[in-house]
């Protein structure tokens, strides 16, 4: 595991203790940062360390034994998901509020709607969720709670009674959401620039498949009014929210598949086979507000010294769908084609307040700050109870307890017992 320096040009290698056992089983295929913890993914199921890499323990998950296929990780506000597509369509992730420590199964959805969903995407510390019976849901609180944005689907019109047999079909970015059918059988696809509200048909068909290849796209991100997306062999700039696409890969080598992320003003491209690359954002045109969201530990509303940036928070517009995350510093920079902007900061919590809650000016500007403080008197403490394999009559089962004080504070007179049923 290697991480770029902050100069974003040469890589650290992560003092990580590879000798764990089971760690290094089917390599790494995913990593996230939580708080102080880092989460891996061995292809199988979650590691996490609370020292930096040195030591590894494995994740408690809900119902399974250690060994089962959550490939995948992804962040919702302070939330870690595991990602097992292709698995029960009631429950295809699971949920940590413990830094990776225990993962539990969110119901919410089936609970609310009855609804199966066959894939999820993550964007902007929101997740949506395609299901079987054609419908869109957004959680906009890691799972809590769901709604409907999109009941009808027209997938009839790209020649599908219901989602093709691939996750990477589905792709949300800012207000824009693709459907495509993966495998190019007719080279058509499906575009909302609402979210769900309103539908448009594309075809890109060129001799029964895509004119950039072979498959439809596997990574989409958005920058100001732009989308940026890669395929198996192509990075692809729309500027009509995705109703048309030219290359923007030139200087690239040949590769075979691509992955984008957004990061410190460049679009990062990591190529199978062909290296890791970047590219300023500023060659897209688009003007910018940039400012640094910080800890007010003193709450005056001024950055002093010893108050530290906060990383990983969504600044984002109110007037366009342009967002992006704070960096390890709690600096930011924001693209956007509006010459005025109207601009927030997400806080972490409920317990949290920005000051000033909102923001509006002309661009380019800088020292757009944003002071994050904490309730005094809030309390949060979760607390996790899952059994990491299936009750059976007549067969032990580990439970394991995990509890964490959410609060950058103390948390005082607490008491926390655990009875069973007699």
């Amino acid at each position: 595991i290697y991480q770029v320096d902050a100069a974003g040009e040469n890589w650290q290698l992560l003092p990580y203790n590879p000798d764990a056992p089971g760690l290094d089983w089917n390599g790494f295929t995913d990593i996230v940062k939580n708080g102080d913890n880092l989460v891996i993914s061995d292809g199988s199921s979650p590691w996490y360390s609370t020292d930096g890499g040195l030591s590894w323990s494995p994740s408690a998950l809900e119902g399974f034994g250690s060994f089962y296929n959550f490939p995948q990780l992804n962040l919702a506000g302070d939330k870690v998901f595991a990602y097992a597509p292709f698995h029960d369509f009631s429950a295809p992730f699971q949920r940590s509020t413990s830094g990776g420590a225990v993962f539990e199964q969110p119901q919410a959805l089936y609970d609310q709607f009855g609804a199966i969903a066959y894939s999820y995407v993550f964007d902007a510390g929101r997740i949506y969720s395609l299901g079987l019976e054609n419908k869109i849901n957004r959680s906009d609180d890691a799972a809590e709670h769901w709604q409907i944005l999109s009941d009808s689907i027209p997938f009839d019109a790209i020649g599908q009674d219901w989602l093709p047999s691939s996750m990477n079909s589905f792709l949300v970015a800012g207000n824009t959401i693709l459907i495509f059918d993966y495998y190019g059988t007719t080279g058509k696809g499906l575009v909302s620039n609402n979210l769900g509200g309103t539908w448009q048909i594309v075809d890109f068909s060129t001799n029964g498949g895509y004119p950039w290849g072979q498959y439809g796209f596997n990574t989409l991100k958005s920058v100001g009014n732009k989308l940026i997306a890669a395929t198996q062999n192509a990075i692809l700039l729309s500027t009509d929210g995705g109703l048309s696409w030219t290359n923007w890969d030139d200087g690239l080598p040949g590769f075979w598949e691509a992955t984008l992320e957004i990061h410190d003003g460049y679009l990062w491209a990591g190529l199978n086979g062909g290296g890791i690359w970047k590219r300023p954002l500023s060659d897209l045109g688009l003007l910018t507000a940039t400012g640094t969201v910080f800890n007010d530990l003193n709450i005056n509303g001024i950055h002093d010294a010893g108050e530290p940036g906060l990383p990983d928070l969504i600044v984002q517009s109110t007037l366009s769908n342009a967002y992006t995350t704070t960096n390890p510093d709690g600096t930011y920079a924001l693209f956007t084609s509006n010459a005025d902007e109207t601009i927030e900061v997400v806080p972490p919590a409920a317990y949290w307040t920005a000051s000033p809650a909102t923001q509006t000016v002309s661009l380019p500007a800088g020292d757009l700050n944003f002071a994050l403080s904490v309730d005094p008197s809030a309390k949060d403490l979760s607390v996790s109870l899952v059994n990491a394999s299936p009750f059976q009559p007549g067969f032990e089962t580990n439970l394991t307890l995990f509890w964490r004080n959410e609060v950058p504070g103390p948390a005082s007179d607490v008491v926390l017992s655990l009875s069973f049923p007699s």
